[in-house]
C-alpha cells in the first residue's frame, strides 16, 4: 500500500469537494491511487522539475 500526501493547496479543495457532493467519488479514486496508483481509470503522469520524481493523477 502507498502513502498519500496531501499538498495545503489539496487541503483547501478537498472542502470544496464536500461542498459540491464529491466527497465519497473522490474518496473513492483515493483509495484506488493507494492500492495501486497505475491501476485505471485514473491516469498518471510524472512531474518534473522541482517535484521529479513524483506522479500526478
Amino acid at each position: 500500500m502507498y502513502t498519500i500526501l496531501f499538498m495545503t493547496q489539496n487541503q483547501k479543495d478537498a472542502k470544496k469537494l464536500g461542498a459540491s457532493g464529491l466527497k465519497e467519488k473522490a474518496l473513492q479514486l483515493i483509495k484506488i491511487i493507494q492500492e495501486d496508483p497505475y491501476k485505471y481509470p485514473p491516469e498518471f503522469e510524472y512531474l518534473k522539475c522541482d517535484m521529479k520524481g513524483l506522479i500526478s493523477n
